[in-house]
C-alpha cells in the first residue's frame, strides 16, 4: 500500500485518504496532506523497533488521534495497541513494549 511521500528523514505526508473503523465503532478518515513520523522510535532502538514496518497504519492512526485531539490520549494509546496486535499479531511482546513506551 503506497501511502505517503517522504518529506525528510523522519516525516511522511499521506497522499491518499485512509479510512478505518475504530474500536468505538466510529469511522476515522485521515485526509491526504496529514504528516506522520510513523513510530517515534529513537534511532538507537531501530534494530529492535524500526520506525517503519507492518504497523505503519497503527502509527498513523495514533499520530492522527494525538495531533488532531479527536479522542483522549488514553483512547489513542489503546487504539494503537489494538491496531498493533491486528497488524502484527506474531509480535505481541514488541507490541506491548511499544504500547508501554508510548504510555510512559
Amino acid at each position: 500500500m503506497y501511502i505517503g511521500t517522504k518529506l525528510d528523514p523522519y516525516d511522511w505526508q499521506i497522499v491518499s485518504p485512509i479510512s478505518v473503523i475504530l474500536s468505538n465503532g466510529k469511522m476515522l478518515t485521515i485526509e491526504p496532506g496529514f504528516v506522520t513520523d510513523f513510530a517515534s522510535v529513537p534511532r538507537k532502538l531501530w534494530s529492535f523497533v524500526s520506525p517503519i514496518g507492518r504497523y505503519n497504519l497503527a502509527a498513523i492512526i495514533h499520530d492522527y488521534i494525538y495531533t488532531r485531539h479527536t479522542y483522549s490520549r488514553e483512547f489513542g494509546d489503546r487504539e494503537l495497541l489494538l491496531w498493533l496486535e491486528a497488524l502484527s499479531p506474531e509480535s505481541r511482546i514488541r507490541n506491548k513494549i511499544i504500547f508501554w513506551c508510548v504510555r510512559i
